[in-house]
């Protein structure tokens, strides 16, 4: 894996990267997505209680620990109907369950992106969001979202999320 070329170690601590501070999973995980492939970076980490700096070189995860993931298009200025376009989502794996801290049994896709601009953006839809439900459907893989959106003209869904253990219901719309 990327990590384990970049002799990234479990229970480093990733501080910077690039100079950048890092506060949070959810942002390392969205810088890293935002760089290239085969991009170096410097990374400030904490290991052994010691700050370090490690260089490293950025990779594509491997698809066994990426799993799939599907998208309903850009959502920034996407043209359509679907009330979910702008929405990309993978999924979900007992690694991703575990970076979240959620449940092993938990069922569903995690979402990795969101167009600002699309009516799950204005809904508050955001990355790291687990989708158990489209429409009162299960979600229990990739394939259940694809087969319960790619069609999806309606002008309004109803999602059943769970955001950081906490379960509700979100409906997004056309319409702001």
């Amino acid at each position: 894996a990327p990590a384990a070329k970049s002799n990234l170690r479990r229970g480093d601590v990733i501080l910077e990267i690039n100079g950048m501070p890092i506060r949070s999973a959810d942002q390392w995980r969205a810088v890293v997505a935002s760089t290239a492939p085969e991009t170096k970076v410097r990374l400030k980490i904490l290991r052994d209680g010691k700050p370090d700096g490690l260089p490293v070189t950025v990779g594509e995860q491997p698809s066994s620990q990426a799993g799939r993931s599907s998208g309903r298009g850009s959502g920034d200025g996407a043209r359509g109907r679907n009330v979910l376009r702008g929405v990309e989502v993978m999924e979900l794996t007992p690694e991703i369950l575990n970076q979240l801290h959620l449940p092993a049994e938990l069922e569903g896709v995690v979402v990795t992106r969101v167009g600002r601009r699309s009516p799950a953006g204005w809904a508050g839809l955001g990355r790291g969001d687990v989708i158990l439900e489209v429409n009162r459907r299960a979600v229990r893989s990739l394939q259940d979202f694809e087969r319960l959106t790619v069609n999806l003209e309606e002008e309004a869904a109803i999602l059943l999320i769970n955001r950081q253990g906490f379960t509700f219901f979100m409906t997004i719309s056309m319409g702001r």
